[in-house]
């Protein structure tokens, strides 16, 4: 395995034995926005070639509490014959002054790739 880092000491890419130029698993950190993402890109086949991944997205406060996250997925959608490409959402996560949890919303399926907050609590 060999492993690429960042100028802040983050892991940034792994290359498992099998790949030559694309990483197994890669990583981008996006400090600036509000809030705050990281995303993680896992290959899917280990074709030395093959550029195909699954990406993750984890949202945190300023407290580096995770407060949503966003998967890549497919899902069979009510009346739909065919699946329907997308994102996982994890329902936001609200917190009190005490740092509790004060409301989350439930999980949802946002249709089409979009690695960026999705702001609906239900």
């Amino acid at each position: 395995m060999t492993k690429e880092y960042d100028n802040f000491g983050r892991l940034q890419k792994v290359f498992s034995p099998y790949d030559t130029t694309i990483p197994a698993v890669e990583f981008a950190y996006y400090h600036l926005e509000t809030p705050a993402r990281a995303v993680t890109k896992n290959k899917i086949f280990f074709e030395p070639d093959n550029k195909e991944t699954l990406d993750t997205v984890i949202f945190i406060d300023g407290l580096k509490r995770v407060i949503q996250t966003k998967k890549e997925g497919e899902v069979l959608l009510p009346g739909d014959w065919s699946s329907s490409y997308g994102m996982n959402v994890t329902g936001q996560v609200l917190f009190d002054l005490m740092g509790r949890v004060e409301k989350q919303g439930q999980p949802v399926f946002q249709q089409g790739y979009d690695p960026t907050f999705y702001a609906e609590i239900s």
